[in-house]
């Protein structure tokens, strides 16, 4: 029913699943945009956030935010913090200490890395009251509404609203020119030195320090570089195996601090993009997404796959032929 992309130089950014989640690559200096499809017969409320905060007035954001409204079987894009009725400040990918969240110095920038979307229905006005009409002859009725006027049977539900917090774009506002790259078919692999840890355990600031890189001392006359746990048999007891050792000592020279969320959005130049005040009253709460983003060594440090899913064979179920072709010694 609703279709939500980011977009860079009008292309869709190729999604990749990992841990239930939806991560895409940011690239540094890049412009993009939020596209929307309201594939219902009805209008719909979207309350959009980049990097926790509400892209209309620049604040923490909350699901009772404003938001803008799509209208029914529409599109709409939406590339900027807005600035005013008329002027958005484009949205660019950027470092984390570039960030909007990082200059406003409120320490926002614990969200930075993530684009979240909540789409709300409208609230019905239930039909006017009907009337019915007696006929002392043969007793057929009629329901009319309450100015006399013959109800259809066709007549649609009347959607209506009291609220004046929300906005509506007039019209799309296709990403913008001059990014530097769209978003590519990626190819790579993750390799077997790369770390991996699951969504639960993604660092959200900075990134945890590597534990696997600290060096630990220990009892026994085990040395302080030798990790516990490695001690190959009783007999080897106190000292670590050539093998062992020779393991921890390639990854300690490789360990760095994981990147975690390294990405985020900054303000680019003011785009003209008019909105108008409407009504709207919301309903439910219809879709809720959030779209994951990080440079791509980061996305490879988390374990998402880039590029370097199995690619699989399948069987083709007919062909394109009039007759049974006979095997090599068939005699009929």
């Amino acid at each position: 029913m609703y279709d939500v992309n980011v977009l860079v130089n009008g292309s869709r950014c190729k999604q990749y699943n990992h841990d239930g989640k939806v991560f895409i690559e940011a690239k540094h200096g890049s412009e993009y945009t939020i596209e929307i499809k309201n594939n219902t017969w009805a209008r719909i409320l979207a309350v959009c956030s980049v990097d926790g905060l509400n892209i209309l007035n620049g604040k923490t954001a909350e699901e009772s935010n404003p938001g803008y409204v799509i209208n029914q079987l529409a599109s709409s894009k939406f590339d900027g913090f807005r600035v005013s009725n008329e002027k958005v400040a484009k949205f660019v990918f950027s470092t984390k200490d570039a960030s909007y969240a990082a200059d406003k110095g409120d320490n926002s920038e614990k969200n930075v890395g993530v684009i979240g979307i909540r789409l709300f229905t409208e609230k019905v006005k239930p039909l006017p009251k009907v009337t019915e009409i007696h006929h002392h002859h043969n007793h057929w009725r009629r329901p009319r509404n309450d100015w006399g006027t013959p109800v259809p049977p066709y007549n649609p539900p009347i959607i209506w609203c009291d609220t004046t917090y929300s906005t509506s774009t007039d019209g799309p506002c296709g990403c913008s020119n001059g990014a530097d790259d769209a978003c590519l078919d990626f190819m790579g692999d993750l390799g077997a030195g790369s770390r991996t840890y699951s969504s639960n355990n993604i660092p959200t600031k900075g990134g945890p320090s590597d534990t696997m890189g600290k060096k630990r001392s220990s009892a026994g006359g085990q040395s302080a570089g030798a990790p516990r746990g490695l001690i190959d048999g009783p007999s080897l007891r106190g000292r670590v195996t050539a093998q062992n050792a020779t393991f921890m000592s390639n990854t300690m020279k490789s360990a760095e601090p994981l990147r975690g969320f390294d990405m985020g959005t900054k303000w680019g130049e003011a785009k003209e993009s008019r909105v108008t005040e409407v009504e709207f009253e919301k309903g439910v709460l219809a879709l809720t997404t959030n779209i994951y983003y990080a440079s791509r060594q980061s996305l490879l440090e988390m374990g998402v796959p880039l590029g370097n899913e199995k690619q699989v064979s399948f069987p083709e179920p007919f062909k394109e032929t009039k007759y049974s072709q006979p095997p090599k010694n068939w005699k009929g």
